[in-house]
């Protein structure tokens, strides 16, 4: 079984970050391991196709909070 976890984990003027684990779960031995992970950019766009503003990710608890303090994927993050 393949277990998939996604979370936001940054929000840019336009874009949002978000964080994707994958996971194997070997459930009759009952073992998971981690399998995978990637950070994926989406950029929020109009009907002309530009860019439009996003609000800001804002964490609620301690938890995810460490989800943000992970390296910027973007060159420009700051």
């Amino acid at each position: 079984m393949w277990l998939r976890y996604a979370r936001a984990t940054r929000a840019f003027n336009s874009s949002v970050e978000i964080r994707i684990d994958v996971d194997a779960e070997n459930i009759p031995e009952g073992r998971k391991i981690d399998s995978n992970s990637a950070y994926f950019t989406f950029v929020a766009v109009d009907k002309h196709g530009h860019p439009v503003e996003i609000p800001e990710i804002v964490p609620e608890t301690p938890k995810k909070l460490s989800y943000i303090m992970v390296p910027c994927a973007e060159d420009n993050c700051g």
